[in-house]
């Protein structure tokens, strides 16, 4: 009786390599087939050691058959690890001292785009927008301002929507202001 084991599923970063490895009981040379799935163009199809490099979370199985007909199969999966945080800083000084006088969002490799951003003061009322900007845009970061005024220290919520992998997700927060 021939068995096939490739190991528990896994996590694995955006770009990296990594060797699945097809663990059998049996010699290779009594194998009659090993048949893969999911692999683009292997250098050897074969083979018991595969590399792969997934651009999206990915199944690979392998069935193996031994020469006198008895067959094994099992499927181990490589969940990509997704970069999708976004971070925006929970307190800010706009004094003009040349020191976090912004508040500049950033966000992991994932995101794509910032569809929107509002800012609210305490009761309610909107003192901030920006729409369609990417992150680490100083152009698009919040001075602490509205209309021309400066703001009195305080805590402010936040709203926005980010682009992430073609889905929009909604972020919730709050952001102290200190002069």
């Amino acid at each position: 009786m021939v068995h096939v084991e490739l190991g528990d599923d896994q996590v694995v970063i955006p770009g990296d390599t990594v060797i699945i490895n097809a663990i059998v009981n049996v010699p290779f040379d009594s194998l009659a087939s090993v048949t893969w799935s999911e692999l683009n163009n292997p250098d050897c199809p074969n083979c018991l050691t595969q590399p792969v490099a997934p651009i999206i979370t990915t199944t690979y199985s392998v069935t193996v058959t031994s020469l006198d007909g008895c067959m094994d199969e099992d499927a181990m999966t490589l969940h990509l690890e997704t970069n999708d945080d976004v971070y925006v800083p929970n307190i800010f000084s706009p004094n003009g001292d040349g020191v976090n006088d912004r508040l500049v969002i950033s966000s992991g490799s994932d995101v794509e785009n910032i569809l929107s951003m509002i800012i609210f003061d305490r009761w309610g009322n909107s003192v901030f927008s920006a729409n369609n900007f990417l992150s680490d845009d100083v152009l698009n970061a919040w001075d602490g301002t509205v209309k021309g005024k400066a703001l009195n220290p305080g805590v402010f919520a936040y709203r926005m929507i980010v682009e992430v992998g073609g889905q929009q997700e909604i972020v919730y927060g709050d952001v102290t202001l200190v002069r």
